[in-house]
């Protein structure tokens, strides 16, 4: 896709993605780790927590808390090196009963998302 950089519509590019679920003290967030592969400064970004999404096809967008959008292709769903890497580092460093953060496929996310979205009405 390299479509990274934003545009003029505001939206994020992103060429790899993967839906992270973070629980901390049993209560869980999800967020959105993306890579792109033509910019070298900028090459994994971290969204501030997902709050909302809509598909159109294959693509998805991620809103996120901070008013950020990424836009993703879903055959662009994948851990690539950096990504798996960054995961792994912040896996060991926060070792903790109580907190977790583990990638999760975008099927498993609206499954759990629904679930989530219903529980709040």
């Amino acid at each position: 896709m390299t479509l990274s950089t934003d545009r003029d519509d505001g939206i994020r590019y992103v060429d790899h993605w993967s839906v992270l679920k973070v629980s901390k003290d049993h209560v869980v967030t999800y967020r959105l780790l993306s890579s792109t592969d033509d910019d070298f400064f900028d090459r994994w970004r971290l969204n501030s927590g997902i709050v909302s999404f809509t598909q159109e096809q294959e693509v998805v967008d991620f809103h996120g808390y901070s008013g950020s959008v990424y836009r993703c292709s879903l055959a662009d769903q994948v851990l690539n090196p950096i990504m798996a890497s960054i995961l792994a580092q912040w896996q060991d460093r926060f070792e903790n009963p109580n907190y977790s953060i583990r990638a999760i496929g975008f099927d498993q996310f609206i499954s759990e998302w629904e679930t989530k979205k219903s529980n709040w009405n």
